[in-house]
């Protein structure tokens, strides 16, 4: 009897793996056919593909992304808001749709709420450069210089500053009560800048 239920619970137990890997190829098919018909310009057909893929498997977070996407290809702000927030609910450790949500709020002007991203993104990966240098530059369109330097200094800490983030480190330390510093800054950004210019031999 024991050998009959346990045959049971196994072919249970395999005919369930078998499903769940066919939801995930089929997941991953129309995941990969909205990326097709994207590129070929049916929106209509690659929405739909999406909301298939995201049906299939509730904790993929690639087809919400990609349907974030179209919608702000479609200028519709909030419907791509709310597919990147539905993608971070289904995967709160992974940073980078909330990367991509302070992203789409900074495009529309919501500075705060780009800067809360940012830190969100900084809180699960501090090793996000590209959120640390979009945080900065944020902090500055909003005056505030100080913390806004402090993002710059820890860039180039971690020799992950740009040219364009040293100038602006410079530029604000001029304005912030450290000119000598600020010109240096300035100065070596420019010989950046000109250094990238050159055409190789």
């Amino acid at each position: 009897m024991s050998r009959v239920i346990f045959r049971l619970s196994a072919g249970f137990l395999v005919g369930v793996l078998a499903l769940l890997a066919a939801v995930l190829y089929l997941s991953d098919y129309y995941t990969a056919e909205q990326q097709r018909l994207a590129a070929a310009g049916d929106i209509t057909g690659a929405m739909e593909a999406s909301r298939k893929a995201v049906r299939l498997d509730p904790f993929d977070i690639e087809a919400l992304q990609a349907q974030s996407f179209l919608w702000r290809q479609q200028s519709e702000e909030d419907r791509a808001v709310l597919a990147l927030k539905e993608a971070i609910e289904r995967d709160p450790n992974n940073y980078l749709p909330y990367l991509t949500l302070a992203n789409l709020r900074l495009g529309t002007g919501d500075l705060d709420a780009a800067v809360k991203g940012y830190r969100d993104v900084l809180e699960l990966n501090p090793n996000a450069v590209s959120a640390r240098t979009s945080l900065a530059r944020t902090l500055t369109r909003q005056g505030k210089l100080q913390e806004a330097k402090e993002m710059y200094e820890v860039l180039e800490e971690e020799k992950n500053i740009t040219y364009r983030d040293r100038y602006d480190l410079g530029r604000i330390q001029v304005r912030t009560g450290e000119p000598q510093e600020g010109v240096k800054n300035i100065r070596r950004a420019r010989r950046q800048a000109a250094e990238l210019k050159r055409p190789r031999t």
